[in-house]
């Protein structure tokens, strides 16, 4: 995900300099529909991943030995909510609503991710009251929530995003 984002970076540096005569850019910052409670639910989101990194290091010191998977993925995450939130607002700075598809696809990707990892903590057992649990299932409804408004977002601006260049 962070070299999609580089890529789009890049594709964003790359088109700022190739606009077109006709387009005129906006002259203040646009602000989308959701834009509130898209920055509240990305910092819940990265507070319940660093709980679960946390998690994950009370874990490894509970079993000896080195398990790197207990908390990589979740830093991972992190870094990951923190490129989308500033993605998003290069987004509003710059009025492209072409890119929150990029944002959709990440956000369901981690949807997906979320599922997978739910079912797999599931089939190995353990208890609802287990803390990876319930930290697992406050995470998979944030990243929920935020694809939610990813569609009302790209409904709300689909003239906008459906533009012929």
């Amino acid at each position: 995900m962070t070299i999609m984002f580089l890529c789009l970076f890049i594709k964003w540096l790359h088109s700022r300099k190739t606009k077109r005569k006709d387009e005129q850019p906006s002259k203040q910052w646009v602000r989308y529909p959701g834009h509130s409670l898209r920055w509240i639910l990305t910092f819940a989101l990265i507070y319940a991943q660093i709980l679960e990194a946390t998690e994950g290091v009370l874990s490894e010191l509970k079993y000896q030995g080195i398990h790197l998977h207990l908390y990589i993925p979740h830093l991972g995450a992190v870094f990951g909510a923190i490129c989308s939130l500033i993605f998003y607002n290069v987004c509003e700075n710059h009025n492209v609503p072409q890119f929150l598809i990029v944002s959709f696809l990440y956000w369901t990707v981690t949807l997906v991710a979320k599922i997978i990892r739910m079912l797999s903590l599931l089939d190995n057992g353990l208890e609802s009251h287990n803390a990876r649990i319930i930290l697992s299932w406050i995470s998979l409804s944030i990243v929920a929530l935020l694809v939610l408004i990813e569609i009302y977002v790209m409904k709300s601006e689909v003239r906008n995003i459906v533009k012929i260049y």
